[in-house]
């Protein structure tokens, strides 16, 4: 199933974490092709998505993107840097 990252979502990311504006081709690829996926611990539907990246001035970070599931549809929450994975 394909992941829909749409710009509201982003525009969403940006507002929240405007730090990831040069980010965003590196939120794709980590729910595209992630190190490590954990399930919510609170939501059967959600998912974490991890990949590991240097950020430049952030340093070296994973990007996590949560994604949800439901009834044939995935899609983009949020993504935010972070240096652990949950």
């Amino acid at each position: 199933m394909e992941t829909r990252f749409p710009q509201e979502r982003q525009r969403h990311i940006l507002k929240q974490h405007p730090y990831m504006q040069p980010h965003l081709e590196k939120v794709r690829e980590t729910f595209e092709r992630p190190d490590e996926v954990t399930p919510s611990q609170s939501d059967t539907t959600v998912s974490r998505y991890y990949r590991k990246y240097n950020l430049g001035g952030l340093g070296t970070k994973y990007i996590c993107v949560v994604v949800k599931q439901e009834k044939g549809d995935s899609f983009v929450i949020t993504a935010y840097p972070t240096s652990k994975i949950k």
